[in-house]
């Protein structure tokens, strides 16, 4: 009886220790995951700023280069 109470006991922590690693896997995944996008997100808008700003200084040269 003493020894099935420590083996129930020993399950018991094992059983809690994986639950808690299980759980600190899933949320390290989901902030991976969710600063990934997030960056790609940014990095998407940077470019597309970046493209547009260069897109009209282009412009204004080729504008005032066939002005000239």
């Amino acid at each position: 009886m003493y020894s099935s109470m420590w083996t129930k006991t020993i399950y018991l922590i094992l059983l809690i220790y994986v639950v808690v690693v299980v759980v600190v896997v899933v949320v390290v995944v989901v902030v991976v995951v969710v600063v990934v996008v997030a960056a790609a997100a940014a990095e998407a808008v940077t470019v597309g700023i970046i493209l547009e700003l260069s897109l009209v200084v282009v412009g204004d040269y080729s504008e005032k280069g066939t002005q000239l």
